[in-house]
């Protein structure tokens, strides 16, 4: 008799017929099958609608719920959350690629440590099948918010945490943008946070990664004004408002993986390779 599953992972979908099919992919190879998948699909005029019909009809572990309207990332995480059941949930972007290990390793972290609430992993950026390195990350929670003024290492689509953290903390649906930023502000000081300093994601990193950033840098920085106050809300907009100019810059010129580049961390030779052979399980599937 098969276990009831232990994790829900939680996708909000937006125009993503070019990309889904690789994140379904992805979460469909776990080394741990026994998952949920609910996705939510915010209003897409794309062929997004039929990629999710499909995959449902093909796996009953995964859930599609449709809208024609649109709210936003945060609306449609919280939508999801109050419909889990079981007792972890993980997060997943509609364009990034889960490693076959990463469900596994997590939920094991995370029931060998049952004072953490949230953990992340490493990722591996890249644009255009390009990888660009690792993201600079910390793995205990007094690093990973020793500054939280300027904002948390803490990757979004790698999060897996309890499901009642996500039930007490829900996501601001007032933010379009740094929804992730802002839920960590509130929360760090009542919260044990930690990540594993291993790739267990693939991270796209497009064009729209540009104004992304740039709105999640300008919400952040409103999060810390209302929550510490004028100083450290003045210290963290002029610490978001100058690195929003050097991404301006280096996006205006077309530079922006560049920018990536520099800012990310090296990868291994194993870990380049192991990214390589990822991708091309993905385009062997695709054909």
């Amino acid at each position: 008799m098969t276990a009831d599953p232990q994790i829900t992972v939680i996708t909000s979908v937006l125009n993503a017929e070019n990309t889904l099919k690789n994140a379904l992919f992805s979460i469909q190879w776990q080394t741990l099958q026994n998952w949920k998948w609910i996705l939510i699909n915010d209003g897409s005029d794309d062929g997004t609608q039929k990629i999710l019909n499909q995959a449902q009809s093909e796996d009953s572990r995964i859930q599609i719920i449709h809208h024609t309207a649109r709210k936003g990332l945060a609306s449609r995480l919280n939508e999801g959350v109050n419909l889990v059941r079981t007792p972890f949930i993980a997060r997943m972007d509609a364009d990034d690629i889960a490693y076959p290990s990463r469900l596994e390793k997590q939920l094991t972290f995370l029931k060998s440590r049952p004072d953490i609430d949230l953990i992340a992993s490493n990722v591996m950026l890249f644009s255009q099948r390009n990888p660009l390195g690792k993201f600079p990350l910390y793995t205990e929670h007094a690093d990973i918010c020793q500054k939280p003024e300027a904002g948390f290492f803490f990757p979004h689509p790698t999060w897996m945490g309890k499901t009642a953290w996500f039930q007490k903390f829900p996501y601001d649906e007032n933010l379009l943008r740094g929804q992730d930023q802002d839920l960590l502000s509130r929360t760090w000081k009542q919260s044990r946070f930690a990540a594993l300093n291993e790739v267990l994601l693939a991270y796209c990193q497009d064009d729209a990664s540009l104004k992304r950033r740039l709105k999640g840098r300008l919400n952040h920085a409103q999060a810390i004004w209302k929550k510490s106050g004028p100083y450290s809300g003045l210290k963290a907009g002029l610490n978001h408002c100058l690195k929003g100019t050097i991404d301006l810059i280096f996006f205006g010129l077309g530079q922006g993986e560049f920018l990536l580049r520099q800012w990310a961390c090296n990868a291994t030779p194993e870990e380049y390779s192991e990214f390589l052979q990822l991708m091309q399980r993905i385009e062997h599937e695709k054909t």
